[in-house]
């Protein structure tokens, strides 16, 4: 072993195998002082015996040690294996909303701490031998790497709480290993940098050390961006992947094998000026044929069976604007900044529908000009004082053609609701309608568990039956999907609806807002003969005792006493209790407009990862295209060219010796003929130069070396 170079290697070594295997207890809850304490000593007295005249016995007792201990564990050799796996998706399980298997253990709560510690003894005296070998012994750092990254990977599943200080230094140190791996390889002054490295390394393990103990965790919180940053570039691939396997979202439908899990980067989708600064719901998009995957809008056929109805007026559209008494009209100013702008976003009690706006019968609306920046709407200001006007024929006729189409079951969801107990068709015992409201959200939520991390949806399962009866957690997509069928198997005509909501809590004191990704959202509207489709939220309500930021916190529930007149205010069920760290902002849907185009986020991301690759490529590019041509040249031409790459590695150092010039001059002024040996006779000079040039240069000539010039 080089003297120079063993306090590195010694401090490499240390680092390698304790940090990985120290994280990996920790984070499994399965760290004890027996143990810490054992590993430790063994640690060091393994570095001591190095030193002395025993050191040739060092690893053969070390290896004896570690066969008594795994003979030790035969007789319990699957109550060991049961136990490592109950207790490592126990922590899986607590970070997640994964239910994983538990396997039977016979030995005693007693027994299993002297257990666990008898394994991960033997497990780190088995690490520790081969660090020693890898990074002492043998100097190959790349390897030292692979096995310490192994035992601290499982630590990266799920999300699960991670001890930073030691990650960090973990970090450091397989940096070092990389760098030292790269050097060894590649530069004939490796021991310099090492030791260097090795100091330099210790520094930084003293600073982060010092600013942990001096900074801890609950000093300091983590934005919500960055720490979202994973799931989100996670549900973006999911996404990717999904488009490539089943194409896009075509315009008017919903498709519902997207809605998996959801995260949120807080881009802002509009800004808006309200002056009455109350809660909006603005939509966007209504389904009325659910087929078990997606929500479609009527085909044309289906509106034109009715050629009396206006289709581009209110009161057949969104909700009835009839003449109100004694109240007037606030202006609601919307920019529209969204990436996809194919629906219209459009409020609830307008007084009038825009002129500019394209009107798909009921069920959405476009800009006529493709997209309108911002728009000024007039909104009526207290809703609760709307008069009913007595209709004439058209719109009765537009009553025959809701429940003729708002009222669609699929005939398996049917035979399903009637064959589950608790839902089976009894609506003589509802006295109104939001009696059938209150009991539909009384048995989602007593059923379901609302989460923004479902997973991705079963394809070959309807998707409503896959939420309610089998994996039970959803947002709001599942849980407006849902109410729509249920409220529609009790006689109530409903349709799906995806759009914003903004609560009253996201305005400034001038009525300023702005609407972000996390605040899209799904709900159902139900048809009332007096006041037209009205708005109504079926999504639970988060748990205000959540840690995370309030403006990640689902907004509380809009009952439909707070929305049509009339209506008695009743409590809401109580949802169920979620884990803490997974309350976010419950609006997560699969709007075109949310989620179907580019995070704004991503872009920079993605030019980060790209250019680095593309300049590597033309570089590499450059050099194979330059090879192939030598490889159809004659060998004349062949020397010559070669003689010009040699020329190229001048400014860098390169030296020709007096055979290779008259080589060289031979082929230039001679009419001798040049041989194959010749030629490669130049090529070995080219390669001997060039390697000799990359062990002298510094890193940022070889980046000019290898990218600029592509050498």
């Amino acid at each position: 072993m080089h003297k120079t170079f063993s306090l590195t290697d010694r401090f490499l070594f240390v680092l390698t195998s304790y940090l990985p295997f120290l994280i990996f207890l920790w984070v499994f809850q399965m760290l004890n002082g027996v143990v810490l304490c054992t590993t430790f000593i063994a640690t060091l007295l393994f570095l001591f015996l190095q030193t002395t005249k025993l050191k040739k016995w060092v690893i053969p007792i070390y290896g004896a040690l570690i066969m008594l201990l795994l003979l030790s564990l035969i007789i319990n050799f699957r109550d060991t294996i049961n136990a490592i796996y109950n207790q490592i998706t126990s922590v899986y399980a607590h970070s997640s909303n994964y239910t994983f298997q538990v396997y039977e253990v016979t030995l005693s709560q007693q027994e299993l701490p002297f257990l666990f510690s008898r394994v991960w003894i033997a497990l780190y005296l088995m690490i520790m031998l081969l660090e020693y070998l890898f990074v002492i012994r043998w100097k190959r750092h790349f390897p030292a790497f692979a096995i310490s990254f192994l035992l601290y990977f499982p630590t990266m599943l799920y999300s699960v709480k991670q001890p930073w200080l030691f990650t960090c230094l973990l970090l450091m140190d397989w940096f070092s290993l990389l760098f030292l791996s790269y050097i060894r390889r590649h530069s004939t002054r490796s021991w310099h940098y090492g030791k260097l490295f090795g100091y330099v390394l210790l520094c930084f393990s003293l600073i982060f050390g010092t600013l942990f103990i001096l900074l801890p965790e609950k000093e300091y919180e983590v934005s919500s961006t960055s720490s979202h940053m994973r799931q989100k570039l996670l549900q973006t691939i999911e996404q990717f992947t999904y488009n490539l396997r089943y194409g896009s979202e075509s315009i008017g439908e919903i498709d519902l094998g997207r809605a998996g899990n959801r995260s949120y980067t807080g881009a802002i989708q509009m800004e808006l000026t309200y002056p009455k600064a109350s809660r909006l719901y603005l939509k966007t998009y209504s389904g009325a044929i659910y087929d078990g995957h997606t929500w479609k809008s009527l085909a044309h056929k289906q509106y034109r069976q009715y050629p009396n109805i206006d289709w581009t007026t209110i009161r057949f559209w969104m909700n009835q604007a009839a003449l109100p008494k004694d109240i007037h009209a606030n202006l609601l100013m919307i920019k529209d900044m969204r990436a996809n702008t194919q629906y219209a976003i459009v409020p609830y009690y307008l007084k009038h529908i825009n002129q500019d706006m394209n009107i798909y019968y009921d069920g959405y609306a476009a800009w006529s000009n493709s997209t309108k920046d911002a728009v000024t709407y007039e909104i009526w200001d207290d809703e609760q004082k709307i008069l009913h006007v007595p209709q004439g024929t058209s719109y009765k006729e537009y009553v025959d053609f809701i429940k003729e189409q708002y009222l669609q079951l699929p005939k398996d969801i049917k035979e399903k609701f009637n064959t589950v107990e608790d839902l089976q068709d009894n609506f003589h015992r509802f006295a109104s309608t939001e009696e059938i409201i209150d009991y539909v959200k009384g048995y989602l939520y007593a059923h379901t568990r609302y989460t923004l991390y479902p997973g991705s949806p079963d394809l070959s399962k309807d998707f409503v039956s896959y939420f309610l009866w089998e994996n039970q957690e959803g947002y709001c997509v599942h849980y407006a999907s849902s109410a729509v069928l249920l409220l529609r198997y009790y006689g109530v005509p409903t349709r799906y609806v995806e759009g914003y909501r903004v609560d009253s809590n996201a305005y400034d004191h001038e009525g300023h807002a702005q609407v972000k990704d996390s605040d899209a959202h799904a709900w159902v509207e139900i048809f009332d003969e007096t006041y037209g489709w009205m708005p109504v939220e079926v999504t639970p309500a988060a748990d205000n005792d959540s840690t995370i930021q309030k403006s990640e916190q689902p907004l509380t529930q809009t009952t439909p006493s707070e929305i049509t007149p009339g209506l008695e205010n009743k409590e809401e069920p109580k949802p169920i209790q979620q884990p803490t760290q997974h309350l976010m902002e419950e609006n997560g849907t699969t709007t075109t407009s949310a989620s179907s185009s580019l995070p704004s986020f991503l872009l920079p991301v993605l030019v980060v990862l790209i250019l680095p690759l593309f300049i590597y490529a033309q570089a590499s590019l450059r050099r194979k295209y330059r090879r192939k041509q030598l490889g159809s040249m004659k060998q004349r031409q062949k020397l010559l060219t070669l003689y010009g790459w040699l020329e190229d590695l001048f400014p860098y150092g390169a030296k020709i010796d007096q055979e290779t010039l008259q080589l060289v001059e031979k082929a230039r002024f001679s009419q001798h003929e040049i041989t194959k040996e010749d030629v490669q006779q130049l090529q070995s000079q080219w390669q001997t130069q060039r390697a000799h040039v990359l062990t002298t240069l510094s890193w940022q000539k070889k980046l000019r070396f290898w990218i600029w010039d592509a050498l």
